[in-house]
């Protein structure tokens, strides 16, 4: 869905010629609290929304808001922008606002579309996406089991559900190999959207 939101339309006349569709679109995007500056996940979305804008040409707005309260609060002023004829996304690029996007699915006008990166589970009203990282974490951890005797996971904060997933998956990884592998697991910080500085 969001990729046909990205997608230039075009339709011909009758004399064969090629025009622009004059439907207008727009990308607006809010990151994870605090998030740029991390040289990993939110600076890499960051760069492909800015090369998917610069090759499909939607105009694109982006938000790193301090808390996942004013976070939500950009959401809520994209919802009461007045229909104007543009097609609009709004994704949320961080799994941070999930929760609040379930407690308050969205019920949009055509147009208008929400999509939500980083989880398993449907949404109503609003389109999900997520990085299958327990598989990945789970195939390292397997590898890693024949190459040293102890390991060590080193992750921003046990709160990101992101996060214990990939570490469950690469204990698992671990444990299939050798069941009584040791590894410890560390974290940066216990605020949701600490350590990744």
């Amino acid at each position: 869905m969001g990729l046909l939101l990205l997608l230039c339309a075009a339709c011909s006349s009758d004399d064969g010629v090629t025009e622009e569709a004059a439907v207008v679109r727009e990308v607006e995007v809010a990151f994870s609290p605090v998030g740029f500056g991390d040289a990993g996940y939110n600076d890499a979305i960051l760069y492909g929304i800015q090369l998917s804008c610069k090759s499909h040409g939607f105009r694109l707005r982006m938000h790193c808001p301090q808390t996942v309260e004013e976070g939500w609060e950009v959401y809520q002023s994209w919802c009461a922008r007045p229909d104007d004829g543009t097609e609009r996304l709004f994704v949320f690029a961080a799994p941070e606002y999930e929760q609040r996007l379930r407690q308050s699915p969205p019920s949009l006008p055509a147009g208008k579309t929400v999509l939500q990166f980083e989880t398993d589970a449907a949404i109503p009203g609003a389109a999900t996406f997520s990085l299958e990282m327990y598989g990945a974490a789970y195939s390292l951890g397997r590898l890693v089991s024949q190459l040293v005797t102890s390991a060590a996971v080193v992750a921003a904060n046990s709160v990101d559900p992101s996060l214990r997933h990939w570490t469950d998956g690469f204990r698992d990884g671990l444990r299939e190999e050798n069941a009584g592998f040791p590894l410890e697991v560390l974290y940066l910080s216990e605020q949701a959207v600490g350590g990744y500085d």
